[in-house]
C-alpha cells in the first residue's frame, strides 16, 4: 500500500482495524509506539527503535 508522508519525512503506513489490522499482524506488532525500519524493498532493516534514537540509526544505514 502507498503511504503518506509527514513534515519528518518517513512514510506512515495508516491501517484500519484497531489490534486486528493487517499491518500488526504482518509485521509481528503486539504494542505501540513500535519502530520499525523497513527498505523500499521491504525487508526489516531494524525494529523497536525507541524513538531518541531513530535519528542515530538513519544515519547509519545511510552510511551503509
Amino acid at each position: 500500500s502507498k503511504g503518506t508522508t509527514d513534515s519528518v519525512r518517513w512514510v506512515i503506513l495508516p491501517d484500519n482495524g484497531s489490534w486486528s489490522a493487517k499491518t500488526f499482524e504482518q509485521y509481528n506488532i503486539h504494542e505501540v509506539p513500535y519502530n520499525i525500519l523497513i527498505s523500499h524493498q521491504g525487508v526489516i532493516l531494524d525494529r523497536d527503535i525507541p524513538v531518541i534514537a531513530l535519528p542515530d540509526r538513519l544515519k547509519e544505514l545511510v552510511k551503509k
